[in-house]
């Protein structure tokens, strides 16, 4: 038997799919290790071809041991692979260190055959492979598993270099010298695998090997890293290293780099909650092993976090941190660990500052977990009731906290009021986010607060039924109970919408399934406009949706829930030219409708002017983000005046301007829809902690979906103090009220009849110690004036509040209390509604009227008015009304002014502030047309010298009139007065002269002191040269042309010609020397001579500048002389310019004393071939060039012949 068990511990090595053995026992000796193991199972191994191991010196086997190994005892212990990553060496040891104890004496080995036997290598195919289980040198169990080898089709692999942060190490054992030390993970970050049958693998390490070991059925791959340079005794620095990986038996080179750590500091927000506010907790942790148990603790999560790596600042909650550093340093490690503040079970933090340890992108710190005092005691809710139907749909429910997406419908459990009981005796109303808003400002402390119910989407509640509901606010919750009533409407009628394009309003979140995001974008509003509600009775009602809701609200005493639901989003903006559905629901009823889309009217929006405001004219907004509180200043604003332009005209208007809100209301008009149908709004920067700055602010104002930007010029107040008078309305003059403040001061938007009543005098007191007082809106003039605003429009917030509202309404004659509000000046004032004639009335009677008027009269304005003491004050302005300053007009502080009209004053308003006593009233203001008083414009003459004529102004108001013509000969740049006959009347009479061509005349009116000047008339004499003949050039042949034009009648024309440089001149002889246009035939001969145009009316004589005729030669390359060899050719050639070229070759054998025509080839053409003989060597050649009948000799051109 041991010679056995030597010669199989021969031929069996330590070395996966499953497969179970049969156990056999081949001991004969020992009854208790024959029957130690019941059963074993073996898992099969499948590995791909050349996945080995160096088992020696240049020598590489497969690993053939079984991917898995369980032991069962006969006493039905069982030993086997502990997890994804348990080895059999574990269940080996695990089974040799069981034994110990029974048989301390016996050696257990395990051994599986070696497959090889005398082979060097194994092909891809299935072994059997035999294991057996060892008692010293008897097998007491043995068994059978296969081993696959598969085909390997990997064509390339590619590593990715990595890239690690300096200390980004962990933990390696060293089991020779027993201890532990730190190593960086060198593993590649990423690999690509390409094959031929599965495609390309890619992604991170060690996932994309283990997809790719599952696609092929594998049991194991090689995956090493080898050679990584750290020990105990050795560890890597800063600086780029190469490294190689093992991978299916091929050896791969990659580097890894490890730098600096780009992170330079990081700080954690303090986290608050208020005492209870805990988590309850299933589980702990006894060193490293979880226990189950339910203990509570507070969550130390951070939720402010603020990185710094250079000059970079990331900060936000640990997710938005974690992104933004993961998309600029991709290799940084990113996860978060906290120590937990050390929380113990059992042993609750109280109120108090605990420390948490953290490390984060390898740095280590600090925060604080501070828990505050609780300070409610407890919550009263009342029970309430809900309609039937009055649900609203949820897009998710959660089930033992897992998050299903589902729609379904649900009640809203808000009561409409509690009272939270504080420890102080103090007790806060309200509904549920107001008191807790109000708690959040009194205690600076973020209270949670939500509902639980059992309603779910397969548990709806029923009408007639009654249900549990508990409120949670912070650490404390109150039960109270909701009974659902049965709903009275039977339906619904909404009929279809029409929007504008761009009618859309500011949002600033959205839903999506059920998750709220902050977002800023616009939506249209899709509120339907009039519905029909049918009731059960039979009962119809109509009207708007809201105003019905709340009348049904108020009939049955229950909360009718009004809302639209429709497809908007960030992502889904709606276009124009297409219709949309909507679903509106109320209270219990559900009715569809669809909203279309049509493109919008304008074409642009212009801002008329800045918006100037005080720079304490603001309110404070407090927000939190978080349990961070931000407080800033937000100004309220709105463009004064603004001119927008229609895509199509309507009724001949293609631009509407104005007031602002007078331009809303005109398109609303014109479109025929619902004055909040038009979108208008304006778009800044005050949010989240930022305001104006003092100057200038840019915003955008957007109206129907075009915008404009202007300024918000924030200025220093200069009011001290501010105070009014009472304020004056008949009792018959009620309006319409769209809100009040209820007794708890706060804001109730409900329409009801009431008073709007400003007060009628203000005195304004300023911080230089001067003061003004009159109505509003001079005060409010008197106070642009101070600031001398000119390019834009002063806004002051104000209002009034009253104690009006629809239960308290003035409805006798009498005195009330009301307050003004101007900036941040507050102000009590009276309110006297009177029945009949106000009380000391002061009224104006007649106003003046827009009048018109010729320069240089008189327009007069007159007012007439009723009371005690009355006096006058004119004013005029130049600018539309928008400043306004005293008229020093005649009769200016009298009941009629007296205007001179001025062409400058045209346009101007006119107005006049009437004071009886303290008061003061003003007409409106009225317009003055100047109208030119000049009938008939001055007119132009052409005439011959000596004549007469008549140059006339007519008026048509010429009473009180005088006149001064005046001449201008430098076209209108100077002018001084005529001396000639009637030059103080309307005529003026002039005798012609040449030196008066071009001249131009004028009337200079004066009437009651004011000055008009008439339009210019022009007196041209004839004849006269307009344009003037310029030099010409010409090749001989060619015509020259000489042109002159003059202005006159019964002209003759004579061309003069001068050899002699304008000396003498006689009559030309060429064509054309009795017309305007003279041509001459450019010869050598008259190369340089002069020409000039003499031109006479009968009476008068003009000549015209002299000019020059430049007549060049047409050859413009000469023939050059030639040497040739007997029998051989030569080449002449001549090149010449001209229109009627013609070209005769010429020869002379005597030396150039007579000459012949050549009648060589060539011989009329610019080009001569002649054949080069003895006898005509020296003889001579030339080309005669004729153009038209000019002929030019060329060059002589000799030829030599050898």
């Amino acid at each position: 038997m041991k010679k056995l068990r030597k010669f199989l511990a021969m031929i069996l090595s330590a070395a996966l799919i499953v497969g179970t053995i049969n156990v056999k026992a081949y001991a004969k000796e020992n009854d208790d290790l024959n029957s130690l193991i019941s059963n074993i199972t073996l898992g099969n191994t499948v590995i791909l071809e050349g996945d080995k191991y160096e088992s020696g010196p240049e020598e590489y086997r497969y690993r053939f041991d079984p991917s898995s190994l369980e032991i069962e005892l006969s006493t039905g212990e069982v030993f086997k692979n502990d997890g994804p990553y348990g080895s059999i060496w574990d269940v080996q040891e695990q089974f040799r260190h069981a034994m110990i104890d029974k048989y301390p004496e016996v050696n257990f080995s395990f051994v599986c055959e070696d497959i090889y036997g005398d082979k060097t290598d194994l092909d891809v195919g299935e072994y059997n492979v035999n294991y057996y289980v060892y008692a010293d040198d008897e097998i007491i169990a043995t068994g059978q598993y296969s081993f696959e080898i598969v085909e390997n089709d990997i064509e390339a692999v590619r590593l990715e270099d990595k890239t690690l942060v300096e200390g980004k190490t962990q933990e390696r054992w060293d089991d020779k010298l027993d201890q532990s030390y730190n190593v960086y993970d060198v593993s590649p970050s990423g690999v690509t695998i390409e094959t031929s049958s599965h495609g390309i693998y890619s992604g991170n390490f060690y996932d994309t090997i283990d997809e790719f070991q599952k696609d092929y059925g594998l049991t194991s791959v090689s995956r090493d890293v080898y050679d990584d340079y750290q020990s105990v005794d050795q560890s890597l620095g800063l600086g780029d290293y190469y490294f190689h990986v093992l991978f299916a038996g091929q050896s791969y080179e990659y580097s890894a780099s490890i730098i600096n750590n780009p992170i330079t500091s990081i700080q954690i927000s303090d986290k608050v909650y208020l005492e209870g506010e805990y988590e309850t907790r299933d589980e702990y942790f006894v060193n490293d092993e979880s226990v189950k148990y339910d203990w509570y603790a507070y969550n130390t999560w951070p939720e402010y976090i603020k990185v710094t790596a250079g000059n970079v600042t990331y900060e936000g909650n640990y997710d938005e941190v974690s992104d933004k550093i993961k998309k600029d340093y991709p290799y940084m490690d990113t996860g978060f660990w906290n120590d937990d503040g050390n929380q113990e079970v059992d042993k609750l933090w109280g109120a108090g500052q605990h420390t948490v340890k953290f490390k984060f992108l390898e740095l280590e710190g600090t925060y604080e977990i501070v828990i505050k005092a609780n300070p409610i005691d407890h919550i009263v809710v009342q029970d309430f009731e809900i309609l039937e139907g009055n649900t609203r749909t949820e897009k998710e429910y959660w089930d033992n906290d897992e998050r299903i997406e589902l729609d379904w419908e649900r009640y809203n459990v808000e009561p409409e009021k509690i009272d939270v009981y504080l420890k102080d005796d103090t007790v806060i109303s309200g509904n549920v986010w107001d008191v807790r808003d109000r708690l959040e400002d009194i205690y600076k402390l973020k209270f949670d607060t939500g509902f639980d119910d059992d309603q779910t989407p397969t548990n709806i509640w029923e009408a007639g039924t009654e249900h549990a509901v508990r409120l949670f606010m912070g650490p404390v919750s109150c039960g109270y109970k909701v009974k659902i009533l049965e709903s009275p409407i039977a339906n619904v009628v909404v009929n279809d919408k029409t929007i504008i394009e761009g009618d859309v309003h500011k949002e600033y979140e959205y839903w999506v399934d059920g998750e709220r995001y902050e977002y800023e974008w616009e939506k249209y509003n899709v509120d339907p406009g009039e519905i029909i509600v049918t009731l059960k009775d039979g009962t119809q009602i109509t009207g708007n949706a809201w105003d019905l809701g709340q009348q049904l609200s108020d009939q049955f005493g229950l909360k009718f829930d009004v809302y639209t639901n429709d497809d908007q989003t960030p992502s889904n903006i709606w276009e124009a030219g297409k219709t949309y559905p909507v679903t509106l629901k109320f209270g219990s009823v559900s009715c569809n409708y669809s909203v279309s889309i049509i493109k919008s009217p304008l074409k642009n929006v212009t801002i008329l002017g800045d918006v100037y405001m005080l720079d304490d004219d603001y309110e404070v907004i407090t927000e939190y983000n978080g349990d961070k509180e931000i407080t800033y200043k937000k100004y309220n604003y709105w463009p004064d005046e603004i001119e927008v332009e229609l895509v199509n005209a309507v009724n001949g208007k293609s631009k509407i301007s104005g007031r602002t809100d007078d331009v809303i209301d005109e398109l609303a008009s014109i479109y025929e829809c619902d004055r909040r149908d038009i979108s208008a709004y304006t778009i800044d920067g005050q949010a989240d902690g930022e305001s104006f700055e003092m100057g200038e602010n840019t915003v955008s104002f957007k109206i129907l979906g075009k915008s404009a930007e202007f300024k918000v010029v924030i200025i220093k107040n200069i009011i001290d103090k501010l105070t009014v008078g009472d304020g004056y309305c008949d009792i018959k003059d009620k309006t319409v009220l769209y809100s009040y403040f209820d007794k708890d001061e706060k804001e109730v938007f409900e329409q009801f009849d009431g008073y709007f009543v400003m007060p009628e005098k203000a005195k304004i007191f300023y911080t230089d110690n001067t003061s003004f007082e009159g109505n509003l809106q001079e005060v409010y003039d008197d106070l642009i004036a101070k600031y001398n605003i000119t390019n834009g429009f002063l806004h002051i917030n104000n209002s009034v509040v009253t104690n009006q509202r629809p239960d308290n309404s003035w409805d006798k004659a009498g005195s009330y209390d009301a307050v003004f509000y101007f900036g941040n000046f507050v102000c009590p004032f009276n309110i006297i509604i009177y029945d009949g004639i106000q009380p000391d009335a002061f009224m104006i009677i007649s106003s003046p009227i827009d009048t018109t008027a010729f320069e240089g009269d008189y327009a007069n304005f007159s007012v007439e008015a009723q009371g005690e003491n009355i006096s006058y004050q004119w004013m005029l302005s130049k600018d539309g009304g928008k400043n306004w300053t005293n008229s020093s007009a005649t009769g200016s502080k009298s009941k009629t002014v007296k205007v001179l009209a001025k062409e400058s004053n045209s346009g101007y308003l006119y107005k006049c502030v009437v004071k009886s006593g303290n008061e003061t009233l003003e007409t409106d203001p009225v317009i003055l047309i100047v109208d030119s008083n000049i009938a008939s414009s001055v007119s132009s003459y052409e005439t011959c010298a000596g004549d007469t004529v008549k140059f006339k102004v007519k008026l048509n108001s010429p009473n009180n009139a005088s006149y001064q013509w005046q001449i201008s000969k430098d076209n209108g740049k100077s002018w001084k007065d005529s001396g000639s006959t009637g030059n103080k009347t309307n005529v003026l009479q002039i005798t012609t002269r040449f030196d008066l061509d071009g001249a131009k005349y004028r009337c200079k009116i004066t009437k009651n002191g004011y000055t008009i000047i008439s339009d210019a008339g022009v007196l041209i004499i004839n004849p006269k040269i307009t344009s003037e003949p310029g030099s010409a050039s010409a090749y001989y042949g060619e015509t020259a042309t000489f042109k002159v034009v003059a202005r006159g009648t019964n002209l003759k024309y004579q061309w003069q010609v001068s050899g002699d440089n304008g000396k003498n001149w006689s009559n030309s002889g060429s064509t054309g020397n009795k017309t305007s246009t003279l041509k001459v035939i450019a010869k050598s001969t008259n190369n340089g001579k002069k020409f000039r145009c003499v031109i006479t009316d009968g009476v008068n004589m003009m000549t015209s500048q002299t000019v020059t005729i430049t007549s060049k030669n047409n050859i413009i390359s000469q023939p050059i002389s030639k040497t040739a060899k007997s029998g051989a050719k030569a080449i002449f050639t001549v090149k010449a310019n001209g229109s009627k070229l013609s070209y005769q070759w010429q020869i002379s054998k005597d030396n150039g004393k007579t000459w012949k025509n050549s009648g060589s080839t060539g011989n009329k053409t610019a080009t001569l071939t002649v054949k080069a003989e003895t006898r005509l060597n020296g003889t001579k050649y030339r080309c005669v060039v004729t153009n038209g009948t000019v002929k030019i000799n060329s060059n002589v051109a000799i030829l030599t012949v050898k």
